[in-house]
């Protein structure tokens, strides 16, 4: 997908990194701006090579990654104001084709450069209104505290609300608040309002 004028030679250089080499300059600033990438439904980060690279070291922060807000009302799928709202959850890197042609009206489409560092935005409100955010493919994104790289059975915030709420006879107490997941009829609802496509 990354060969249009040249040829391209690929390095593996361990821990799940690759050197892509181009032999035509075009090739490399398509595949560097027309992304996001996907392999098998996951995310793939491409960005330029820089000298002194060590792959057991560096850390990936900020991926762009599309975002789906359903129920935004149509007069919003506005090139400018798509790009406002892509800008509250990330940066915007572009906006979808078909979101701006406004031939899909379920949801807008943006695609967004996240930092995957911190919790990210499960929603957002314009007038009075709430439009949930779905991330698409980011699937270690935890439901319970909105951080990548784990799941919510995992996640060190659901087990530390559990020895919170236990009490000093060992059993749970449900009519706390929770940090990151919610208390509904005494009952603790595991997952936040965080979403994956």
């Amino acid at each position: 997908m990354w060969v249009r004028k040249g040829i391209i030679s690929i390095i593996d250089l361990s821990h799940d990194y690759y050197l892509v080499a181009f032999t035509h300059e075009d090739d490399k600033n398509a595949a560097l701006a027309d992304g996001p990438w996907f392999i098998y439904d996951h995310y793939l980060t491409v960005k330029e090579w820089s000298p002194d690279f060590h792959p057991e070291s560096d850390a990936i922060v900020n991926v762009a990654a599309w975002i789906r807000i359903s129920g935004l009302p149509v007069e919003y799928y506005d090139p400018k104001v798509l790009h406002v709202i892509g800008d509250l959850v990330g940066r915007t890197v572009k906006v979808d084709k078909n979101t701006l042609q406004r031939e899909r009206g379920k949801y807008a489409r943006i695609c967004v450069e996240v930092n995957i560092s911190k919790p990210l935005l499960a929603m957002f409100s314009i007038k009075d209104s709430s439009y949930k955010i779905a991330y698409e493919g980011l699937h270690l994104l935890c439901l319970t505290c909105g951080k990548f790289g784990h799941y919510k059975e995992g996640c060190a915030v659901k087990i530390k609300e559990k020895d919170v709420g236990a009490d000093q006879s060992g059993k749970g107490n449900n009519s706390g608040a929770l940090v990151g997941g919610h208390v509904q009829n005494g009952n603790t609802i595991e997952e936040g309002p965080w979403h994956v496509v």
